[in-house]
């Protein structure tokens, strides 16, 4: 891979972090031919990101770093999770091939609904082999609909039976559906409240995910997991300068 003056400066860079490490979670959606949409990346810029995680930092499991947030495993160097959000078929078509020639780990939080959009979603089938070669599930809800607030004329009760139904049965369907166990939630645009906190908790879901920027350190509340969003916008060399900000991004 040919680094640019800039990205050598970048790389260096990586080594004068000092004595803490953290744990980026990037969060992507569709990976394609040609990036379209804001959330999108190319096929061409996502194996040029997965080539220089692999090369200069632990890429690890979401299992892994919740483990090493909460203290049960060390952290000695900067570290990268790569999750996708939705569960766009493009996951499987485009982004698994990289991530196997790179043989990294990463995890899919789909909604459920997603399998019935018309052939936009991965199938089960899809998620079942995906799940069987090692890569992790999580939810996403039902519906991909904002958990932290009303709908137009929804009642209180029917948000809170709303919210727990998104939790509960997304859970359950995936566990049946792909056959493993789901332990990890990401908030549907990554917006949450301290209602929905509660409920995932009592759901029982280990860790769960936002879109909130900035890096994870040991120690951090595992119910509300910081992540960088991924878009079509980032070159390489903003790619390498995110990595290294270590403040939370809004």
């Amino acid at each position: 891979m040919k680094i640019t003056l800039t990205g050598l400066i970048l790389i260096l860079s990586l080594s004068a972090f000092g004595a803490e490490s953290w744990i980026n979670i990037l969060c992507y959606h569709r990976v394609l031919p040609k990036a379209t949409l804001f959330p999108d990346v190319s096929i061409e810029n996502f194996e040029k990101q997965m080539g220089y995680i692999k090369e200069n930092f632990d890429v690890i499991s979401l299992s892994d770093a919740v483990s090493t947030i909460e203290g049960k495993m060390p952290l000695t160097k900067n570290s990268v999770v790569v999750t996708f959000d939705d569960g766009d078929r493009s996951i499987y078509r485009n982004g698994w091939p990289v991530m196997k020639k790179f043989k990294l780990p990463f995890a899919v939080f789909p909604y459920t609904n997603v399998v019935n959009e018309g052939g936009r979603g991965l199938t089960w089938e899809e998620m079942r082999e995906l799940s069987v070669a090692g890569v992790e599930f999580g939810s996403h809800g039902i519906s991909h609909y904002f958990m932290d607030r009303k709908k137009k004329q929804e009642s209180e009760q029917a948000y809170e039976e709303r919210v727990k139904r998104e939790l509960i049965e997304s859970k359950e369907t995936l566990a049946e559906k792909i056959g493993a166990e789901i332990t990890f939630f990401a908030y549907p645009f990554g917006k949450f409240n301290a209602f929905d906190q509660d409920e995932a908790v009592k759901a029982g879901y280990t860790a769960v995910l936002t879109t909130q920027g900035g890096p994870c350190r040991p120690g951090a509340d595992v119910d509300k997991l910081n992540r960088r969003m991924i878009n079509k916008n980032l070159t390489l060399e903003g790619f390498m300068a995110m990595l290294t900000r270590n403040g939370t991004e809004k």
